[in-house]
């Protein structure tokens, strides 16, 4: 929760209680103290940490509990009543902290830095998060859409620079700010993927604007790159391993035809053909660093190829280390039991 550790953190908080009716005679500060405290103890009790510390037989204070009791009850002891327009809570027995007061308390605490607090989003508001984000990337990748379709219609004319699209711009200022005020543990990997994805879809456009002078084996080539880079943005491996082994087929058919030699690099056919060799490296990479992505990915491969035409081309030198290529290969898909087994 905090870098610089609890104890040193309570000195800078102060809890305060602002919804209060004046009128009730009631109201009790030290009452609403013992409540709040009892209910962090009761919140400690049923914690994870606490069953965790148990199942790993260490105790309170080598888990970090006691310190965790600690701050909890210098925040309840220092929670205090004001009222925003300054009235006494309750008008008859006055327990409320002036504005004055208050003022100079919070003056007078030990300040803390932004990036020392981290206050971790729940698994709920955490994929809720990852759905906004998830809904800025789709608008990413309509402006990506739109500039292909504008980079093959005007070629080498065509200018673009993608950060300066409103659809890139928000959602480089927002990942941007979660990872300067650390408020996400990942907020700088976040802002370099969204970097290394920009950087790719660039690299698509300035692709695209070749496709008027391509032939027709090239152009269906640059389709199918285009094809492979939607299916891995939207995240749909079943058709991301589909038009990747499309994409290698017609690889296999253009250097079967013509060879690999110096025109490669000599000619536009040429660098797409490089290029799109080192496109299906890349998306193979990428997906090798993300765990998840890798194993969904994995298992379309191993359904799709049954043959075992493409897998290893695939996954030899970009997924690391070696045993975990063998460990892929050895899944193989049952067309008879429609399940994947293992040899």
């Amino acid at each position: 929760m905090c870098s610089t550790g609890l104890t040193s953190m309570i000195d800078c908080i102060q809890p305060v209680l602002t919804k209060c009716n004046p009128n009730d005679e009631n109201i009790d500060i030290n009452s609403i103290r013992a409540e709040l405290l009892s209910q962090f103890m009761l919140e400690i009790q049923n914690s994870d940490v606490m069953a965790l510390s148990k199942q790993v037989s260490q105790t309170d204070e080598e888990f970090g509990i006691n310190d965790l009791r600690k701050f909890y009850q210098d925040f309840a002891s220092k929670l205090v009543i004001f009222d925003p327009l300054d009235r006494p809570v309750p008008t008859n027995n006055n327990q409320a902290i002036s504005r004055e007061d208050l003022v100079q308390t919070i003056g007078s605490m030990k300040s803390i830095s932004g990036g020392d607090v981290y206050a971790p989003f729940s698994s709920k508001h955490l994929n809720l998060f990852d759905d906004m984000i998830g809904k800025e990337y789709e608008h990413c990748n309509k402006v990506v859409n739109r500039c292909i379709e504008e980079a093959e219609e005007q070629g080498e004319h065509y200018d673009f620079n993608l950060l300066n699209e409103r659809a890139f711009e928000a959602l480089e200022r927002s990942l941007r700010y979660f990872a300067e005020k650390n408020l996400l543990l990942d907020g700088e990997k976040r802002l370099i993927k969204f970097y290394d994805y920009v950087a790719n879809q660039s690299k698509i456009v300035t692709q695209a604007k070749m496709f008027r002078e391509l032939e027709d084996q090239s152009q269906e080539v640059l389709k199918a790159m285009q094809n492979v880079n939607a299916s891995k943005n939207q995240k749909k491996y079943a058709d991301l391993v589909g038009v990747m082994i499309e994409l290698q087929s017609k690889i296999n058919q253009y250097l079967k035809e013509n060879g690999i030699g110096e025109e490669l690099d000599q000619t536009k056919t040429g660098r797409v053909i490089r290029e799109s060799i080192m496109m299906i490296e890349e998306v193979v990479q990428e997906l090798s660093s993300d765990a998840k992505e890798l194993v969904k990915f994995a298992y379309e491969l191993r359904r799709q190829d049954t043959e075992d035409r493409y897998s290893m081309g695939f996954l030899s030198g970009q997924v690391k280390p070696p045993t975990l290529v063998d460990i892929i290969m050895s899944n193989k898909w049952s067309t008879e039991e429609n399940r994947m087994t293992v040899d």
